[in-house]
């Protein structure tokens, strides 16, 4: 578990197949192995068998591309004149 990683993280788990919203991280100790995280009081400590999982906050999402380019070749195999009508490509974020 790295801090960055889960800092400011949500947390949920589920409860009768049903997600329940706990809190949210707001420390991990050094030695990386749970968590700390500010608890909704009205919601239920899970049980131990509950599956616990995390959800990033939509603000680290929406910086945009980083870090990431492509390059495109397009030949012309043809000896007959040819004409470009369009290029278009498709870019999402499938973290989200």
């Amino acid at each position: 578990m790295e801090e960055l990683e889960l800092l400011f993280d949500t947390v949920y788990y589920l409860q009768n197949s049903k997600p329940i919203k706990l809190g949210t991280v707001v420390s991990v100790p050094d030695e990386k192995t749970s968590f700390i995280i500010n608890r909704f009081l009205s919601v239920a400590v899970p049980a131990i068998d509950d599956y616990i999982f995390f959800s990033k906050p939509a603000e680290t999402e929406v910086s945009g591309i980083i870090g990431y380019e492509a390059t495109t070749t397009l030949v012309n195999d043809s000896t007959d004149r040819a004409e470009l009508y369009a290029i278009s490509s498709e870019v999402f974020q499938s973290s989200i």
